[in-house]
Parts: structure tokens; C-alpha cells; sequence
């Protein structure tokens, strides 16, 4: 127990996950993924042994290889399934960064927060957690590549366009003369986690459109990138929100080499986030390793600032994240979740108490 608590520092992990479900239920919104219903059907098609759906979503199939050995039956249950599952991944993020004490809410003070608040059944979250593992297996002194392989694959597994880009940002951040195996370990570790991801659509005769394939369906790279450049610095405050006075900050204290990575990741995600439709979803998950990245600075750098705007700081960039707000682009600029016509789980736990308390309240 003792090794436990010195690992983790849970009085700001409680802090933290207390924040967290805080902004995720109360700031932000909690709702399911547009179309939830067909990733049910998925897990349905799994255990009937074939994939006739056309949906790229089969390719992330994290939660639906999940609930398929679960042998959950109901569309009520897979729902329930889904955020209990939502909010451990959650737990593990903020157990993960407690190390940072206070600076932790810096983390949560970043776009990715209303990403998983308002798309849960994507594998965004899970994207998030495996991201961060991932940053922290290569920043080590000693660098254990089997763990940056594994991670590398399992991130490519969850969601493989998002796994590119979060991957291409982790080597621009750390690559250094002691990391040269960074490249090739990295290439392998996408390399394998595709070849897993294919290897399962054939077995189940899965014969619909890649998320690759869509990009070059009519209109749609002009779709995006139109939305891009129409509402481009919305994307970049809804990835960032509070944290970008943090990058402003780091700008300043950084070295220019240490800024040339910062930006240079930056100007790859905004890549990345061009061939999107979901331009603030993308940006804000495949964002993470660098909004990681600058608050690894910002501790090396917190000598050169003033005592008591070292303490003030996450808290006053955690509220400096509500008053922005959710300028979230997917089509257009959403203010609360496009997909608030989903079931909502409160309706469903209501149903459950009740159901269970019939006999005992009047």
C-alpha cells in the first residue's frame, strides 16, 4: 500500500478526477457518440460471426471487442458498459499524471476534456490514456523500447488515424541523439497495430470503407480543409482552451530549439485536423502529447516565475478554460454537444434506481 501511495499521488489524483468529472458533467455535458446505436449493432454482428456494416467505426475496436466478450445483450447494458468503462480510463489518466500534483490540473484545463464528455463510445479517452503512457515510456532516461513498441501498438489499434499523428508528434517532441531507435520502433509499433486491426476485419468479413478510403469520397477533402481554414483559430482555442497561455508562457521561456519542436508539432496536428470533418475532435485528442509536453516545461522552466503565480496558475488556466468555453468545430461551431439527441445515461440511471426501488419507495 505504501508503494502505491508513493507511485500515485492521490490527494491531487482525488483533486483531479473530482475536477474532471466536475467539468465533464457540469461544464461541458456527458453524451454518446453520434449513431450509437450502430456501434451496438457491431458488437451484435461480432457474435453472429460477420461484419455487414459499412461503418469505418468497425476499425476501432477496442469497445466492441470489449462488450462482444462480455456478452452484453442489450442496447441498455452496452450503454451502461460504455461509461463505466469511460470513466475508469478517466480514473487511470488522472492517476497517471498525479505526479505533477497541482500542475495535473493543467491537463485537464485542455480541449480533450469536452472531446471525451461529448463523444463517449469513440475510443478518444482510451486514445488520451495510451498517448500519455506512450510520452512517458519514451521520456524516460532510460528508454524501454519493448513498452514504446507495445504502447505504440495498442494506441494504433484504438483509433489508427488518430495513433499516426500522435505518434509523429511524440518522436518531433523527444527525438534526441539518445532516442535514434525512437523512428524505426515507432514505424514498427504503428506497422504491427494496423496489421492487428486487419488481420481481425478479415476474420470477420468485414468489407466496408476505411476511414482512409472515406477521405477521397466526393467533396470531402475540400469539405475539410474549407472548414479548416473557415474557422481555424476556433479549432486551435477548442484544442487548447485554457492551456493557451500556457504555450504563450513556454514561447517565452523556451529555448528556440525547444520552441522550434513546440510548433512544429503544432503545425503537424493542424495536418492532421485538416483532413477531418470532426476538426475540433481530431485536434484536441491527437493535441494531447504536446499540451503533455508543455507542461513538462513549464516545471523546468517554474523558476523564472514569480512564487505565487507558480500556485495560482493551473487554477487560474483551469477557469480561464470555462470562460472560453466550448467553441467546438464539427460543420459548424457548437456551444454544447452535437450529439445531445443520444440516450442520455442520467435518463438511464434514473430508470435503474427507480426500477430497483419500486417495491421500497413509495
Amino acid at each position: 500500500m505504501n508503494k502505491l501511495f508513493k507511485k500515485y499521488n492521490f490527494q491531487y489524483a482525488v483533486l483531479s478526477f473530482l475536477f474532471l468529472q466536475i467539468l465533464i458533467h457540469s461544464v461541458y455535458g456527458f453524451t454518446f457518440k453520434y449513431n450509437i446505436l450502430g456501434d451496438f449493432e457491431i458488437v451484435q454482428q461480432l457474435r453472429q460471426g460477420s461484419l455487414s456494416t459499412s461503418s469505418y467505426s468497425a476499425d476501432s475496436p477496442f469497445y466492441h471487442i470489449g462488450a462482444f466478450l462480455l456478452k452484453i445483450d442489450y442496447f441498455k447494458n452496452y450503454i451502461i458498459y460504455l461509461t463505466i468503462l469511460t470513466v475508469l480510463i478517466q480514473l487511470l489518466i488522472v492517476l497517471k499524471i498525479s505526479y505533477l500534483k497541482k500542475e495535473s490540473l493543467l491537463f485537464l484545463s485542455a480541449g480533450w476534456v469536452v472531446t471525451v464528455g461529448w463523444y463517449v463510445g469513440n475510443t478518444d479517452v482510451l486514445a488520451v490514456l495510451l498517448a500519455i503512457y506512450l510520452f512517458d515510456s519514451v521520456n524516460k532516461e532510460n528508454t524501454n523500447w519493448v513498452k514504446v513498441f507495445i504502447f505504440s501498438s495498442l494506441l494504433t489499434f484504438s483509433h489508427y488515424g488518430l495513433a499516426f499523428f500522435i505518434i509523429f508528434s511524440i518522436v518531433i517532441l523527444l527525438i534526441n541523439e539518445n532516442k535514434k531507435m525512437l523512428i524505426p520502433v515507432s514505424i514498427f509499433g504503428y506497422l504491427f497495430g494496423r496489421l492487428i486491426i486487419q488481420f481481425y476485419l478479415n476474420s470477420f468479413n468485414y468489407s466496408g470503407r476505411s476511414r482512409f478510403r472515406f477521405l477521397f469520397n466526393d467533396n470531402i477533402l475540400n469539405n475539410t480543409f474549407n472548414l479548416t481554414s473557415s474557422f481555424f483559430l476556433n479549432i486551435i482555442l477548442s484544442g487548447f482552451l485554457g492551456m493557451i497561455m500556457l504555450l504563450i508562457l513556454n514561447t517565452y521561456n523556451n529555448s528556440s530549439q525547444e520552441n522550434f519542436r513546440i510548433y512544429l508539432s503544432l503545425a503537424i496536428s493542424i495536418i492532421g485536423t485538416s483532413i477531418a470533418l470532426d476538426s475540433s475532435r481530431v485536434f484536441s485528442v491527437i493535441i494531447v502529447p504536446l499540451i503533455y509536453y508543455l507542461i513538462i516545461q513549464y516545471k523546468k522552466n517554474i523558476k523564472l516565475v514569480n512564487q505565487n503565480l507558480i500556485n495560482s496558475v493551473p487554477y487560474l488556466i483551469l477557469i480561464l478554460s470555462v470562460f472560453i468555453g466550448e467553441q467546438h468545430v464539427y460543420g459548424i461551431i457548437n456551444f454544447e454537444s452535437p450529439n445531445n439527441l443520444e440516450p442520455s445515461m442520467y435518463n438511464l440511471f434514473t430508470t435503474k434506481v427507480n426500477s430497483l426501488m419500486k417495491n421500497i419507495w413509495p
